[in-house]
């Protein structure tokens, strides 16, 4: 913490001499962030956004933030903008599968996070086994038994304990 109160004070004397530098801004925001300082964090990347309206990266966590900040609605639609300006990019989906998801909208939800997986990698930040747990809870909450066994089919040959969690679900919810 005490870093970042460096970093925050480096920055800001930064932006004094810049006040139009996206990267200052984003890296702004980006401390604000991790600091819990949400509004200070959504003011800065809406400056970066504005400055840069195809910045994906600042696209991207001020809808992580407006999510994490309850609002749905708008992280929704910054996400969506978010996928539009890098649709291979699995994080983006996955964010936006998560807001669905919070909405109820299940079948947004899975379809999103269904184009999550298929986009990313084993080594990307989400974890794949458990993004496709979540896709076969979200198939239960919509009462997709088929697509809830599909799920446990694959999980049964990548994550033997994610298996046995979605079938006693399935087995309960039956």
């Amino acid at each position: 913490m005490v870093q970042l109160g460096k970093d925050l004070e480096s920055f800001e004397a930064e932006l004094k001499k810049n006040p139009l530098d996206a990267n200052i801004n984003f890296d702004l925001a980006t401390i604000h962030y991790r600091l819990n300082h949400i509004e200070e964090a959504k003011k800065f990347l809406a400056k970066v956004i504005f400055l840069n309206p195809k910045d994906f990266e600042a696209t991207l966590l001020l809808g992580k933030i407006q999510r994490k900040a309850g609002d749905l609605h708008f992280a929704g639609e910054t996400l969506q903008k978010a996928s539009k300006l890098a649709p291979d990019n699995g994080e983006a989906w996955y964010e936006k599968g998560l807001v669905f998801s919070d909405l109820g909208q299940y079948d947004d939800a899975i379809q999103a996070l269904q184009t999550a997986f298929n986009l990313s990698k084993p080594h990307d930040l989400v974890d794949l086994p458990y993004l496709r747990l979540y896709i076969g809870v979200l198939a239960l909450a919509k009462g997709d038994y088929q697509l809830a066994d599909q799920e446990v089919i694959y999980l049964k040959s990548h994550k033997l304990d994610y298996a046995k969690t979605l079938q006693n679900l399935i087995n309960l919810s039956r």
